[in-house]
C-alpha cells in the first residue's frame, strides 16, 4: 500500500515455511482472467474455510458508509482487509 519497496525477512519466512505468490492480471485477455479466478478458487479458498488461512479484517463498512471507507483506507491506519458489505 505504501510503494513498490519493502524489507522482508527472508529467514523468518523460510523458518515458517510461507510464501509470496504474486500475479498481474492487467494485461491478459477477460477469458483467461476468468480461468486464473476460477482454478485460485478451486485451490486456495478452501484454506480459508478450513481456517488454514485466517483472513484478517480492519473494518466492515456497510454499501451506505463506501466513501468512508475510502477516506479511512487513504489513511493507510488500518491492518488488514476493508470489507464493505453490500
Amino acid at each position: 500500500m505504501g510503494g513498490i519497496k519493502s524489507e522482508l525477512n527472508l529467514a523468518l519466512m523460510m523458518v515458517k515455511r510461507q510464501q509470496i505468490i504474486g500475479l498481474v492480471l492487467r494485461s491478459r485477455l477477460i477469458a483467461e482472467k476468468a480461468r486464473i479466478i476460477r482454478q485460485f478458487h478451486q485451490i486456495k479458498i478452501g484454506y480459508v474455510a478450513g481456517q488454514s488461512i485466517i483472513l484478517q479484517l480492519s473494518d466492515i463498512f456497510p454499501l451506505s458508509e463506501a466513501a468512508d471507507m475510502h477516506r479511512a483506507m487513504q489513511q493507510s491506519f488500518h491492518f488488514g482487509k476493508n470489507v464493505l458489505k453490500v
